[in-house]
């Protein structure tokens, strides 16, 4: 039973926060609709990445806000480690929320958007920015089901990746902490400077640390592959979520 009630907990919490933010984000775009009917100028594209971008901040901010405060809130109210970490794995299924919230919103915007402007351009074709990545050739249905599953995987994985973050940084000390986003700020810096300087065919520029994530997310770096895609997600949120598991059983709570 507490387990449910976690789960209800959860998801009450971070659906108001979905509906907030898809409330709020009217705002800005109404204004970039008024700009794009007095500018002519479509702010919206089908390849427009602004939606997507925006939703996966924030599903990597409820992911950091799944664990410390809900943990110390659930384990005062009797609910056992367990129970708190598989609540949240439950959760997760609220990417799939977030992830067709998004892909109405990028496809409502983009068809005003095309309205307003005078543009002589082909909006009879059909096509989306992953669509167009991944090389996929369908209905305009089957590329909506297929932003909705793109978007879904990543923003679970996002959400798992900073639960992690939060459980791990949460049973740090404060210098601690301090020190290792010091020390990953500037290794991350200095990666970028150093790939700047050098000519690395294998990473086409890019940082050897950003360049091995492409290449397991996306199954290479200009060629991508949309089951290669949905293999890495699953694996990442599954590793995610189990070294989670692992730091919540053995966790101290700190104020």
């Amino acid at each position: 039973m507490k387990l449910k009630a976690a789960v209800l907990y959860r998801y009450q919490k971070y659906l108001k926060a979905i509906g907030l933010f898809c409330g709020l984000l009217l705002i800005p775009v109404i204004g970039a609709l008024i700009a794009t009917k007095m500018n002519n100028y479509e702010i919206f594209t089908r390849d427009s990445f602004y939606m997507f971008a925006l939703c996966a901040i924030l599903s990597f901010i409820i992911g950091i806000t799944s664990y410390k405060p809900v943990f110390k809130f659930f384990l005062q109210n009797g609910v056992s480690r367990q129970s708190t970490h598989l609540s949240f794995v439950l959760s997760l299924p609220l990417g799939i929320v977030l992830a067709l919230a998004e892909t109405i919103y990028h496809n409502v915007f983009v068809r005003v958007s095309e309205m307003l402007t005078d543009s002589t351009g082909v909006k009879t074709a059909w096509f989306d920015m992953f669509s167009r990545v991944f090389n996929y050739n369908g209905s305009p249905l089957k590329i909506f089901v297929l932003r909705v599953v793109i978007g879904s995987l990543a923003f679970m994985m996002l959400m798992s990746f900073g639960y992690l973050m939060s459980a791990i940084f949460s049973g740090m000390k404060p210098f601690y902490k301090l020190i290792v986003s010091v020390v990953l700020v500037v290794l991350i810096i200095l990666s970028f400077v150093i790939s700047s300087v050098t000519d690395s065919y294998a990473s086409m520029g890019m940082p050897t640390w950003l360049a091995f994530i492409a290449f397991f997310a996306l199954g290479g770096i200009g060629s991508y592959y949309v089951d290669h895609y949905i293999a890495a997600m699953i694996i990442l949120t599954v590793l995610f979520t189990s070294i989670s598991h692992l730091l919540i059983r053995k966790a101290i709570v700190r104020k």
